[in-house]
């Protein structure tokens, strides 16, 4: 296929089109209804390799208007299953729309307004606090109305980064809050539908599998079309080293400050890492950068105020287009080569588990 047509137009499609290529890899398939609206779906496809075999992990969606570059991952890694180009020496979990709801409402958040990278919070952890950084730009990140194209916004964002510079003002921002529901990065005071879906199925997906090798996909930070691994772990960790030796030093990002990446409270990562713990996990964000940071926090900023505050008016159409753009560039360029790098890291990941399994 072009790697254009892996692409679906919304989510009802891609559903559809990932449960019939699923079916026809021969995978079992699973489907877990979101509280909000049973026509939304988590969906899981496993194709099981030999007992106690490795697994490769492929999970989308989690930020569900990041669904579809990691939806059309997902139906090219079973078209390659198919046609044998990736090993049924080991397993495969494909799990689909982590939150529909974003994927359906174009929406980073979930139906609780919920950035469900700040849910998985641990039982020990409460969904309590906020960095002291976000308070001071609080009222600046979450207006109470309608966004305007003509806001000084990027001057104002501009200001900060020349004064703060951009690794403290994402700590700031992004790290995840707990105290504003109507604002960007909120964690959520309670464990959310699909994070309680996860924590009570994730086992039964992978099974007996001892090692595991998992890629989360994610847009919106980094340099237009290129991507990075990110490892919530120490630069001494077995799981850096590990992607390191496989990818390159430059390609990956551990748990110190870089470029791309920053700390962040309640991820998805962080939790496997903690409920995994008796097994060799090597959990892995794969993120693929887009447009600069200031234009995709000002849509993020804008669509946000929409979705409170003008939810209805066909006039602020235009901050749901720019968030869609931020977040899955029209590019047929763009497109065209994250498609390509998401499959040569598939198979890298793979020929890996295959050949070298994990120590």
């Amino acid at each position: 296929m072009n790697p254009l047509d892996f692409f679906a137009s919304d989510y009802f499609e891609s559903r559809k089109r990932f449960v019939e290529s699923a079916e026809a890899s021969g995978a079992r398939t699973l489907s877990y209804p979101i509280d909000v609206d049973s026509s939304l779906t988590i969906d899981v496809a496993i194709i099981d390799g030999p007992v106690a075999a490795p697994v490769l992990v492929l999970s989308s969606g989690v930020h569900g208007v990041e669904g579809p570059l990691g939806s059309a991952a997902q139906l090219a890694m079973m078209q390659m299953i198919q046609q044998g180009e990736l090993s049924r020496e080991i397993g495969y979990v494909l799990i689909h729309a982590i939150n529909p709801y974003g994927f359906v409402h174009h929406r980073r958040w979930n139906e609780d307004n919920v950035d469900l990278n700040r849910n998985f919070r641990s039982s020990t952890n409460r969904y309590m606090g906020c960095p002291d950084g976000y308070r001071s730009f609080e009222a600046t990140l979450n207006p109470k109305s309608p966004p305007s194209r003509l806001e000084p916004f990027w001057a104002k964002a501009f200001w900060n980064i020349a004064k703060h510079g951009v690794q403290a003002i994402k700590e700031a921002v992004a790290t995840g809050q707990y105290e504003y529901p109507q604002g960007l990065f909120f964690g959520g005071k309670q464990e959310c539908c699909s994070s309680r879906i996860l924590r009570e199925q994730f086992a039964d997906w992978v099974g007996d599998a001892i090692e595991v090798v998992h890629l989360d996909v994610h847009t919106g930070l980094g340099r237009f079309g290129d991507y990075q691994l990110l490892v919530e772990r120490p630069p001494e960790s077995s799981v850096v080293r590990w992607y390191r030796n496989l990818f390159g030093e430059e390609m990956v990002e551990d748990s110190g400050p870089h470029e791309t990446s920053y700390d962040a409270r309640g991820t998805f990562g962080l939790w496997t890492a903690e409920f995994f713990s008796d097994r060799d996990y090597r959990f892995a964000t794969l993120e693929f950068g887009t447009h600069p940071i200031v234009r995709v926090l000002a849509a993020l900023r804008a669509e946000n105020r929409v979705h409170h505050f003008a939810r209805n008016d066909p006039q602020m159409d235009w901050a749901r287009e720019e968030l869609r753009e931020c977040f899955c560039p029209a590019s047929p360029k763009w497109r065209t080569k994250v498609m390509k790098d998401q499959i040569e890291v598939i198979q890298k990941c793979a020929s890996a588990l295959v050949s070298t399994p994990v120590a």
